[in-house]
């Protein structure tokens, strides 16, 4: 079990790996969100800029990657998941507001 914390190569195969799972979920919730009748322009908008911070965030992993390991562009990827999570947080808040009713 130590080693899922511990090994530099796990964290990177595990981070990859997660990164996968969020890009399809978030195709997943995208779908949901454009093909609902109820879903709002709103929630439509920032279902796409969250699918446009996601690319993002996947071009600045694999940068960071390539060019191993900048500060630079690590801490862009950082922040931009920061961004991710505020506009993830978001379109549930919303959803859930409208769909309550």
């Amino acid at each position: 079990m130590i080693n899922f914390i511990e090994n530099p190569v796990m964290i990177q195969f595990m981070h990859r790996h997660l990164g996968v799972v969020i890009v399809l979920s978030l195709v997943a919730l995208s779908g949901y969100v454009f093909c609902n009748k109820k879903s709002t322009k709103y929630q439509k908008q920032i279902m796409g800029i969250l699918l446009g911070a996601t690319l993002l965030q996947m071009a600045l992993g694999i940068l960071t990657l390539i060019y191993i390991v900048p500060i630079g562009l690590a801490s862009l990827h950082q922040c931009n998941a920061i961004i991710m999570l505020v506009l993830a947080m978001t379109l549930i808040h919303t959803m859930r507001y409208e769909y309550s009713n």
